[in-house]
């Protein structure tokens, strides 16, 4: 499975990166800083899941989940941020946003939840 790291943070990309690269179900890995250079990267890789940020300077991860999920419904997103993500729920389920993952205290459940999605689980 290939997956999509946006993150405004280059300490956060590279974290997350190196974690998933050593998932064995992952293949390969790509990053990006914002949502606008995430959606040019679309034409050059065929990830199956994206990991975003929100609020990126750059194109905030909800302009790239409504891109994605209009144009390619067939790859999941998962939101992984540090803001509030109550405030953002309705919005996000109306995309069509697969999971929300707070940055700071959920990421194991995220690794399991991608590592089910890798394996075919979810």
């Amino acid at each position: 499975m290939e997956i999509l790291i946006v993150d405004d943070s280059v300490i956060i990309r590279n974290k997350m990166a190196k974690l998933l690269s050593d998932i064995k179900a992952i293949s390969k890995v790509y990053t990006a800083e914002g949502g606008h250079s995430a959606y040019e990267l679309l034409s050059k890789c065929k990830p199956e899941l994206i990991l975003t940020d929100i609020r990126m300077p750059a194109g905030d991860g909800f302009e790239l989940a409504q891109k994605v999920k209009s144009e390619m419904p067939q790859i999941k997103v998962i939101f992984y941020t540090s803001y509030d993500f109550e405030e953002f729920r309705d919005k996000a389920k109306k995309i069509g946003v697969d999971h929300f993952f707070n940055k700071w205290k959920e990421t194991k459940n995220l690794i399991s939840t991608i590592v089910d999605i890798s394996n075919g689980n979810i």
